[in-house]
């Protein structure tokens, strides 16, 4: 995940008038701000005594000719570094709590709401998280595995992943991060994908794939994941990655043995029947096998 900028050079900026535009309007709509605008705006007007104690010392107020009002320009500083303080205490209990964390086990999906509406469909040991709390200040979310989005419109929303970042505005989405693979499919809207320095534009019906380090677009006929409705199509898929998806759907161990795992496949595994799922994809490659014991033995 990127970044955050600091807060601290931004209100500086903020506060001697040199931050750009677009910074002001992304640091009003953050908590506090407004406050901070009005204490500001009424400084020059503060009154105090002639004389105020600060710990040890006395410090002498100068009278104005117009009586007990002062210029307060002179400590706009230390109103500045008060401010920046309490407004970086804010930023770190934001970013210190408020985290939501969703995992699934072998076999299972679940549906998850995010605060701003939005749905996402987490499916088997995968895992997402995101922070509650400044969901205002921006919609990302951390994605471990397979999910499908189904985004409200308003600010960008982000999907952060070990091998890539999505980006999206409000759309319908998935997104498979799983070891060195990583896929994405566009089914409403448009989507960006980022990884690597590679860069792709889907729109609906467009699907991007990482494969050894090659990001490639192609299109897709799906109109939503298949593993949403209860099984998993496989177009000329290395079979490696077939029995990962058998493992990660049942409560089954075992190791395929070397000579297979480049073989391609094309076909489909159902997601609630152990032995008709092995059929499926043993059969059509002649792959002799058993299962005792929770694990597949191979012949």
């Amino acid at each position: 995940m990127p970044e955050k900028e600091e807060t601290n050079p931004i209100l500086a900026k903020w506060i001697n008038g040199d931050l750009p535009p677009e910074k002001v309007k992304e640091l009003e709509k953050k908590e506090g701000i407004d406050q901070l605008k009005i204490a500001l705006e009424q400084i020059d007007n503060w009154q105090l005594p002639k004389h105020s104690r600060c710990a040890t010392e006395i410090i002498s107020i100068p009278e104005s000719k117009y009586g007990n009002t002062v210029s307060w320009r002179p400590f706009l500083q230390i109103a500045a570094v008060i401010s920046l303080v309490s407004f970086a205490i804010i930023f770190w209990l934001v970013d210190s709590s408020g985290i939501q964390e969703y995992q699934t086990l072998t076999g299972e999906q679940l549906q998850i709401k995010l605060p701003d509406g939005s749905e996402v469909t987490l499916d088997a040991l995968s895992s997402l998280s995101f922070n509650e709390k400044a969901w205002d200040l921006n919609r990302n979310v951390d994605l471990k595995g397979q999910a499908f989005f189904n985004i409200e419109s308003g600010s960008d929303f982000s999907v952060f992943s070990q091998n890539g970042t999505v980006s999206v505005l409000g759309t319908i989405f998935s997104v498979s991060s799983r070891k060195d693979r990583f896929d994405v499919s566009c089914f409403e809207g448009s989507v960006g994908v980022k990884i690597s320095g590679m860069e792709q534009v889907l729109t609906a019906g467009e699907k991007s794939t990482l494969s050894n380090g090659i990001l490639e677009k192609v299109l897709s006929d799906h109109e939503n994941p298949t593993w949403l409705n209860g099984f998993t199509r496989f177009e000329e898929e290395r079979f490696d990655i077939v029995f990962e998806e058998l493992l990660m759907r049942y409560e089954i161990e075992g190791e395929l043995p070397a000579k297979y795992h480049e073989v391609e496949f094309t076909g489909t595994m159902v997601h609630d029947d152990l032995e008709n799922a092995c059929k499926s994809i043993f059969a059509p490659l002649g792959i002799n096998y058993s299962i005792s014991n929770g694990k597949i033995v191979f012949d």
